[in-house]
């Protein structure tokens, strides 16, 4: 069977239905897809592909297992038919593979006991990237992207597919139906505003790939997109401008407060409260002559009566219903005059303007200094010319193309799904949190990245490597383009923040003014009417 397969290679591929469909392809998995720089997908491994012709049928007898459904894991494929339903569980991975960057659905982090393979979690149907991996004790790997990447209808015919339900014949999604939905997310894209190489769904409130590379520190797309050009414009011109905007100036100082007389009604309440004062004293100071002119002992029954009467008298001076009044209208006027004063430090100062001049100050400054942080940066890419081939050495050689002790197909995709996939990923540390990896595995591993770096040979003749020399001058390129841009929007919002600062000044003045007015006052009153 000859089958070829084209689509328009873009993100998300689009998939277009084989000629012979009516047979299953069997063998399905990502060795088996080739794609060419002209877009064109082709199948090969044609001698293993399930074939009907008339009443013979030429059975396709072998199979990778991280691509083999679970109906079929563990089963001898001698004498097996497949079936379409067998080959959408296969397509589904390829799939998965093309939009989680590698990533094998099945490779995940078991939270049970012992280890768990990819061939064993197909089989248990255990989906570490599904809406029930927690009932299966499974979890992604650390680092990589979630479900909400894909669409609604990606992530529900994902689910579809790898669900214990998919078993049933016709149940796993097909390729027309992958064809809707890619398609449907296809339109949905949008580019990151950050990083022009990074395009994802409309519907994510932040950019996923942003988030992974600054996780761990690797570049997912090493494609260099090409900087739009710097804006051209006078940049002394711009400066010119900026400082011409006139400042706010600091702002205007609060009144004095404290000479508020006292209301005629807090003069009322003071006479009353002088009234029984003289009252309380004066029949305190008669009962104090009457028992010392009655009693021999009289000095000693006055200091017990002071002790045991001062205090009720001395209540009946400052606590009652009026002084409660006051104090109530103190607290009030305390916290209306605080939330202005709140709105005033913050809305009529100067120092949002202040501060945003700093900032273009320092933008300039930058801005001059590109020049040297380029020649800077580049010096640091010739010191370290032996150790990035050494890097690109380890990176040219794949753990999926090699011939590792223990290290089967099974395994190399559970690295993968750790980010484990050349010889440059290799460490101890790394490893470690690959679940079923241990200290022979660890030990086999890195024996073998040893082995490939000794094959490396540091060449001075060469320069530095062209892919960084153009990432420097894109890095170099984007600074520049946000510095003269932040730089040519700052006259327009210099004047803006200080318009802002005049109208709050403008519009709390007034408000101000009578809070701290109302609140001396009230400050005044219950001195006045309670001191």
């Amino acid at each position: 069977c000859r089958s070829a397969l084209r689509f328009r290679y873009g993100n998300p591929p689009r998939f277009i239905e084989s000629p012979c469909s009516d047979d299953a392809l069997g063998d399905v998995n990502h060795g088996g897809v080739c794609v060419s720089d002209r877009a064109t997908v082709r199948l090969i491994d044609c001698d293993s592909f399930q074939v009907t012709i008339g009443a013979r049928r030429f059975l396709c007898e072998m199979g990778v297992p991280t691509f083999t459904p679970p109906e079929l894991q563990g089963r001898p494929f001698r004498g097996v038919v497949r079936t379409p339903n067998h080959d959408n569980f296969g397509l589904a991975i390829l799939i998965f593979h093309l939009l989680f960057m590698g990533r094998h659905p099945f490779a995940g982090r078991f939270l049970g006991q012992g280890d768990m393979s990819i061939e064993k979690a197909i089989a248990e149907f255990r989906f570490a990237y599904g809406a029930a991996r927690g009932a299966f004790q499974m979890e992604p790997p650390p680092n990589t992207p979630s479900m909400g990447i894909a669409s609604h209808d990606v992530a529900s015919l994902l689910e579809r597919a790898f669900s214990p339900n998919g078993t049933r014949e016709g149940a796993r999604p097909e390729a027309k139906e992958w064809i809707s939905s890619l398609d449907a997310l296809e339109r949905q894209l949008k580019t990151c505003h950050v990083n022009p190489s990074h395009i994802y769904a409309d519907g994510l409130d932040h950019c996923p790939w942003c988030r992974l590379e600054a996780a761990t520190g690797a570049v997912l797309f090493s494609f260099v997109v090409r900087s739009a050009p710097s804006m051209g414009v006078d940049m002394g011109a711009v400066w010119t401008r900026i400082a011409a905007v006139a400042r706010p100036g600091s702002a205007p100082p609060l009144p004095d407060w404290s000479t508020v007389s006292p209301s005629p009604e807090a003069e009322t309440a003071r006479s009353q409260r002088r009234g029984r004062r003289s009252w309380i004293l004066g029949g305190y100071l008669t009962f104090v002559i009457v028992l010392c002119l009655a009693f021999p002992v009289g000095t000693i029954i006055w200091l017990l009566g002071a002790l045991r009467l001062w205090p009720w008298a001395n209540g009946l001076l400052s606590k009652n219903q009026e002084d409660a009044k006051y104090r109530d209208a103190v607290r009030l006027a305390e916290d209306r005059y605080g939330t202005l004063k709140s709105r005033w430090d913050q809305d009529a100062s100067d120092q949002r303007f202040i501060t945003h001049l700093r900032q273009l100050e320092h933008a300039r400054e930058q801005l001059q200094e590109l020049p040297n942080v380029r020649r800077r940066r580049y010096q640091e890419l010739e010191r370290a010319r032996e150790s990035d081939q050494r890097r690109r050495h380890l990176e040219s050689v794949r753990i999926e193309d090699a011939t590792i002790p223990g290290i089967g197909p099974g395994r190399k995709a559970m690295l993968a799904s750790y980010n484990i996939e050349t010889a440059w990923d290799l460490n101890e540390k790394q490893i470690s949190r690959v679940p079923g990896f241990g200290p022979v595995l660890t030990r086999d591993l890195m024996a073998w990245r040893k082995a490939v770096e000794t094959k490396f040979r540091f060449d001075p003749s060469k320069g530095v490597d062209p892919r960084d020399i153009a990432a420097l001058d894109r890095e170099i390129a984007d600074n520049k383009q946000a510095l003269e841009r932040d730089l040519a929007n700052g006259p327009q919002a210099l004047t803006q923040i200080r318009d802002h600062i005049l109208a709050q000044r403008t519009a709390l003045q007034p408000l101000i003014n009578e809070a701290g007015m109302a609140l001396a006052q009230a400050k005044t009153n219950l001195k006045v009417a309670c001191g």
